[in-house]
């Protein structure tokens, strides 16, 4: 089974066991791997849902001043435009965040299941919703927390899903965020970042050089940031927070 379909099929059976003949055809659906440099749009066409296999994704809008804004962050097994199967279109732009391996899928063959399969269309519903609960605790970071929390509070996300995603604490990840790709999903400026990223330091909570992110103090970092998992829905993602 190609690496594309074994992902999708995790994520379909997230919501409750497939069948048997589900989870064969999604094993069997065509799809085809490419590799994109850091700093590339992903533009499949409007027809294609994508995968992500390797490496780092945001999701972003272009402002009226040119200003970028990102709104979504995605990692490896996550498929970030899985709402294109409801919507038929986007109203996101995606662009890589390190060098990355996407895998392509007709939509139309995923919308095809919608009509002979419950547990499918459950699924999708399911990662739709936590998508649109994540996009809402975002909101919550940049309308109504101080700077120091909007960056602690996205670093205990991104910590808590690369823990599920690898399925094992770690002390050090490597998260391939620029200050400036920081500021952009925290409404902040890039010296800004700066500033609240050697606060953190000073407060032994965090380090952030190079790409490698060391949390030094998770329940305290936790605390600055006000963080609490349960908007994840991932299941023993806490990794001893609140």
């Amino acid at each position: 089974m190609l690496i594309t379909n074994a992902v999708l099929l995790n994520i379909f059976s997230k919501a409750g066991r497939l069948d048997a003949r589900d989870a064969a055809a999604i094993a069997d659906l065509p799809s085809r791997e490419i590799l994109i440099k850091r700093d590339m749009d992903v533009s499949p066409d409007g027809e294609t849902v994508f995968v992500l296999l390797e490496g780092w994704v945001c999701g972003y809008k272009l402002l009226g001043d040119g200003e970028r804004q990102i709104c979504s962050i995605h990692i490896a097994g996550d498929v970030p435009d899985l709402r294109r199967l409801l919507l038929m279109s986007s109203d996101l732009e995606y662009r890589t965040l390190s060098h990355c391996r996407i895998g392509l899928v007709p939509a139309q063959l995923l919308r095809d299941f919608f009509g002979r399969s419950a547990a499918i269309p459950r699924a999708v519903l399911r990662e739709v919703s936590i998508s649109a609960g994540i996009a809402e605790e975002w909101v919550a970071n940049i309308g109504g927390r101080r700077a120091i929390s909007r960056v602690a509070h996205l670093l205990c996300e991104l910590v808590c899903r690369l823990h599920a995603a690898r399925g094992a604490a770690q002390s050090t990840y490597a998260i391939p965020l620029t200050q400036t790709d920081l500021g952009d999903a925290t409404g902040l400026s890039t010296v800004h970042v700066n500033r609240v990223l050697q606060q953190l330091r000073g407060r032994r909570l965090l380090e952030l050089n190079g790409g490698q992110l060391s949390i030094l103090d998770r329940q305290r970092l936790a605390e600055v940031a006000g963080f609490n998992h349960k908007y994840l829905h991932i299941a023993g993602a806490s990794l001893g927070w609140r």
